[in-house]
């Protein structure tokens, strides 16, 4: 069972498609993972994917130089 922890924040660099998530859904699947784009929900498996194993958001493509993305756990 995953525990509750903080959200992960991160700023693009417009290149960037791997974040490092760390613990925060290290217990999870890519079921759970809820993220935002400039407050904008994403949709797994077509905007990111969750590697459970790396504890890495993969995204599809890079979000837009600046924006704010927000892995809430």
């Amino acid at each position: 069972m995953a525990t509750l922890s903080t959200d992960v924040n991160f700023i693009s660099d417009g290149v960037t498609q791997v974040y490092n998530v760390g613990s925060v859904y290290s217990a999870a699947d890519s079921y759970t993972t809820v993220v935002y784009v400039n407050s904008t929900l994403q949709t797994a498996g077509v905007d990111y994917t969750y590697n459970n194993t790396a504890q890495q958001i993969i995204f599809v493509t890079a979000p837009v130089k600046n924006s704010a993305i927000v892995v809430v756990s």
